[in-house]
């Protein structure tokens, strides 16, 4: 058996859907031994039972690894592969001595959970799609950071005497209103104003509007429209590898066509004896 074979049934193995459920499922049984690890009373009644339970998944996951390395064709696709190098940060430090790094590999146990991303595709397309998101994301922060700087600055000249504790300097107001466009607590620092200056819910009002639904719609819009360019992308190229496997059975066709003789061409004598 070639090396080439068994690469290609080990890359069917590790991209079959049920090895993803059971590397899913081994993520998951993890993330919830790190969290029972975080009880005092659990830890230390079943704390041997756990660690070693986390170390035969540790070493599933590295099992798992070696399989999708040696799945890959070539060898050193592997490693252009953004998220198997993340996967082998995450299972590679896992191994750190824990006396030594106790506060390193306790986080790097709790960063397993997240491989959960590596494995599904669905979860790859969702992040990919937020780090598509980031640069029209930062265009949006940059509006919104000049929205607050003008509401603070008018904030501090219309409410400062009144409302010192949260508009008594342009810092404080800032504060006030990142506090205001999470919508916590808004009310009670209105409730504060208003007695002084009745008009002021408009400036509140205008506020919350602008930099909350607008800016709230804004960033929920650019999100979808990439998860959406990053579906159509991947179906362009389906659909492009599917026409390149279609132009290579065409041509082999074509090439088997040409390579054999002609019935047609051949004498009667020739048929007898291709016959005979």
């Amino acid at each position: 058996m070639s090396s080439d074979t068994v690469t290609d049934k080990i890359g069917l193995i590790t991209n079959s859907a049920l090895f993803r459920r059971v590397v899913i499922t081994l993520i998951l049984v993890n993330a919830i031994i790190v969290g029972l690890d975080t009880y005092p009373e659990i830890h230390a009644r079943y704390g041997k039972i756990l660690h070693l339970t986390d170390r035969i998944i540790l070493y599933l996951f590295t099992l798992e690894l070696v399989l999708r390395f040696l799945g890959s064709n070539p060898r050193l696709a592997f490693f252009r592969s953004g998220w198997n190098l993340f996967d082998l940060i995450i299972v590679g430090v896992s191994y750190l001595p824990s006396s030594e790094f106790f506060t390193v590999a306790r986080l790097f146990r709790i960063l397993r959970a997240l491989r959960t991303v590596s494995v599904s595709p669905d979860l790859q397309k969702v992040v990919n799609a937020l780090l598509r998101s980031l640069p029209a994301l930062g265009h949006i922060l940059v509006l919104l950071a000049l929205l607050m700087y003008v509401y603070a600055a008018i904030g501090t000249s219309l409410f400062g005497q009144i409302a010192p504790k949260y508009f008594g300097s342009l810092h404080q107001s800032v504060l006030t209103l990142f506090s205001i466009i999470t919508l916590e607590g808004w009310v009670t620092v209105m409730d504060e104003v208003v007695p002084h200056m009745p008009a002021a819910w408009i400036y509140f009002v205008t506020f919350i509007l602008f930099g909350t639904f607008v800016a709230l719609n804004f960033v929920v819009g650019v999100i979808v429209n990439n998860l959406q360019a990053v579906e159509i992308e991947q179906r362009d190229d389906i659909a492009e590898i599917r026409k390149t496997l279609d132009r290579i059975e065409t041509q082999l066709q074509s090439n088997q066509d040409a390579n054999r003789p002609d019935e047609d061409s051949r004498t009667p004598q020739q048929k007898l004896e291709r016959a005979s």
